[in-house]
């Protein structure tokens, strides 16, 4: 058809100019600093000293080692942040691609496209453009993996050899992001409940994915038995002790009962939700305000949540089973980060796309009017998201919020003196413990995620770094030090603000 045509051409020059856009203006002059980010420049820094995978001297198993591996050419210091900025930007364009490929297997040409690009120009996905993180390696693994191993749109099964080349792929994409196991399950479903083919096909691929995968779960529990427990380090243990006990830390604290489940569901529908305003409705996003119920937010999951409920009963295809195991684990999850939606955003937009046209295709008289009909959904929903996305987009052009500079300043600063003040060999601890290590060249720990007061579980170091900020372990660890430093940084309304820089001796 001629409008079918017409929309191939405008979703793919929407799409392309995306593409250029995330390589050139979108491509961020500083680092978007967070702890996860520096720890994976850490990681792969270890990786490269031939130390394999470790963090602090110990084996580091939470996340896999996809992206560490990939960060080693750009990791030595200093640190060629820029260069980082473009190779993720570089993955996120891939992921357009894969995702659209993807898309093949469920709709139209046309459609695959309008859900690559409201993908490409969702505000989760801008907003995650230049971070030095996982989710963009992982999409564009995982959506190439989808692409190859799904059935077509008519049902019929790809061919065997390139099903097992997406499962090679799928399992490749869990090498950056864990949660792409949950696709082994999906891959057995679909063809099990299938009424001719090979029914067979399913298992196997789900098989060559768990093989694959194998190799890091079984390093994952051998280096499980040399960490410390519980973790003082690291936010979490594990992925499944965060998943299943109360104290993500520690895996031998209790498992979670049905009252905390029910009150993970709870606070996660809430902040997901409000993601998903922010995504759809240009509402503040749970960084800009105080996290609390809102209708926006409440209706927003109410709705993603029947597009994908309609998506899996009526087309019951691989993606939908994805998108159905993914949204379980986020909404029982030990926590929740907008992020964390981002590999998800194109499954969510398949759901509501299918949900849309085919709802415009009722009523319709013969199938030129259905198809006429679904056009102008797709163009009105393009339109309507466009509009939305662009308040992400404009926010991600604007300087960068007075508030993150200062931080950032402030830990340049502090980095700076601990570089030129102290030695090699000492260590430190800061509240930021991988932001400053990365920066600074020592190692450095965190009071972040002591289970106890200091300094009962914590690390003998040489020096304690506190400020601009209070902590509440300061006057504690003041009666210990030996000596103290004040040293000014930038701070709020351009004054300089002191840190406390207490010298310790070393406990025996």
């Amino acid at each position: 058809m001629k409008s079918e045509r017409s929309l191939v051409l405008l979703f793919g020059a929407l799409l392309a100019g995306m593409a250029v856009a995330a390589l050139t203006v979108f491509v961020p002059d500083a680092w978007h600093h967070s702890v996860d980010s520096a720890i994976y420049i850490l990681t792969s820094r270890s990786l490269a000293a031939g130390e394999g995978l470790t963090y602090l001297g110990r084996p580091f198993f939470v996340r896999p080692p996809g992206l560490p591996f990939l960060l080693q050419p750009f990791a030595a210091e200093p640190v060629d942040f820029h260069a980082l900025a473009l190779l993720v930007q570089g993955f996120a364009v891939l992921s357009f691609a894969t995702v659209a490929l993807a898309m093949r297997r469920v709709h139209r040409p046309a459609l695959a496209l309008l859900v690559a690009f409201l993908y490409a120009a969702n505000t989760l996905t801008v907003e995650a453009f230049g971070e030095v993180l996982a989710e963009f390696p992982f999409t564009a693994l995982f959506f190439l993996g989808l692409w190859l191993a799904s059935p077509c749109r008519d049902g019929r099964q790809p061919r065997l050899p390139r099903a097992l080349l997406g499962a090679l792929f799928l399992a490749a994409s869990c090498y950056f992001r864990t949660v792409g196991v949950i696709v082994i399950p999906g891959l057995v479903l679909v063809d099990l409940f299938r009424r001719d083919g090979r029914r067979w096909q399913g298992l196997l691929l789900a098989g060559v994915v768990a093989l694959a995968v194998a190799p890091w779960i079984v390093h994952g529990q051998r280096a499980s038995a040399e960490s410390e427990r519980p973790s003082t380090q690291l936010l979490m243990y594990s992925y499944s002790t965060a998943m299943f006990h109360t104290d993500p830390r520690d895996p031998d604290s209790p498992v979670v009962d049905l009252d905390g489940w029910i009150k993970r569901l709870q606070d996660n529908a809430m902040t997901v939700g409000d993601a998903l305003s922010h995504a759809f409705f240009a509402t503040p996003s749970g960084r800009d305000k105080v996290i609390e119920p809102t209708l926006s937010g409440y209706t927003a999951l109410a709705l993603t949540a029947l597009c994908a409920l309609y998506a899996l009963v009526t087309r019951r295809s691989l993606l939908d089973w994805y998108l159905a195991a993914y949204g379980v684990i986020v909404l029982t999850y030990f926590t929740f980060v907008d992020r964390l939606l981002v590999p998800a955003m194109p499954l969510v937009l398949s759901a509501i796309v299918y949900t849309v046209t085919r709802l415009a295709r009722l009523g319709a008289k013969g199938a030129e009017a259905a198809l006429h009909r679904e056009a102008q959904a797709a163009t009105l929903l393009c339109g309507l998201l466009m509009v939305v996305g662009a308040f992400g987009i404009e926010g991600f052009l604007r300087p960068p919020d007075r508030h993150d500079e200062i931080n950032f300043e402030a830990d340049r600063a502090i980095s700076d003196w601990v570089r030129q003040n102290t030695r090699p060999g000492e260590t430190i601890m800061h509240e930021k413990g991988a932001i400053i290590g990365l920066l600074s060249g020592r190692t450095t720990y965190t009071w972040r995620n002591l289970p106890r007061p200091w300094p009962e579980g914590a690390p003998d170091v040489d020096w304690i770094l506190i400020g601009p900020r209070e902590a509440d372990l300061e006057l504690a660890v003041s009666h210990a030090a030996v000596e103290t430093l004040h040293v000014p940084v930038p701070w709020f309304r351009d004054r300089d603000a002191p840190v406390r820089f207490y010298h310790m001796k070393k406990r025996k």
